[in-house]
């Protein structure tokens, strides 16, 4: 589970940004989950269950998934139907540096007004000896009526108890020229 925010610090301001994120192992193959925004200046709120499904295209440590979300999102000042579709793929990494994760989350929003939301995560992370996290990532996002964007999201994680993690990161989005610092807790279970 993670609490994370966002503010602008440098470039236009479209507001802080508020998310939480959950996933919960249902049985050992299929995940529940829950992703939810909200935008603070705007009040928009978007929200999305979800469940999730490994598959076995390949042998060796590559990993896949399908995922199928449904919920709603505010467009123009009302709420919409969403129906979002995904697909992600990983693998554990090692090198001179230690051990970490290689890995890839694309999904396609479709809403009910006819508009669309593709999105893009691809992300490389480190595991520290002490439980800490590095994590980079680039972010890239179509919307059906707006301009595609890309940010890179660098952030550290900190393990501050057992199950317990603070995260400090930065984002900087490239078309708009807008750099947000983010705080975010998480707690595994």
């Amino acid at each position: 589970m993670t609490l994370s925010y966002e503010s602008t610090v440098d470039g236009p301001d479209f507001g802080d940004f508020g998310s939480f994120y959950y996933e919960y192992g249902l049985t050992e193959k299929l995940t529940f989950g829950l992703d939810i925004g909200k935008s603070q200046d705007a009040g928009q709120v978007n929200a999305i269950a979800f469940l999730r499904y490994p598959v076995e295209l390949t042998d060796g440590d590559d990993v896949f998934a399908v995922e199928l979300g449904l919920g709603w999102a505010e467009r123009d000042s009302s709420a919409v139907a969403t129906l979002r579709p995904g697909f992600s793929w990983g693998r554990p990494v090692e090198g001179a540096w230690g051990n970490g994760w290689l890995g890839v989350e694309s999904t396609y929003a479709l809403y009910e007004d006819g508009g669309s939301l593709g999105k893009i995560d691809s992300t490389f992370g480190i595991n520290h000896a002490n439980g800490n996290l590095s994590i980079f990532k680039l972010e890239f996002a179509a919307p059906s009526d707006g301009d595609e964007t890309l940010a890179f999201v660098p952030s550290h994680v900190v393990k501050v108890s057992e199950n317990s993690f603070l995260e400090f990161g930065l984002s900087h989005e490239f078309t708009e020229s807008v750099t947000k610092m983010k705080l975010g807790v998480w707690h595994s279970f």
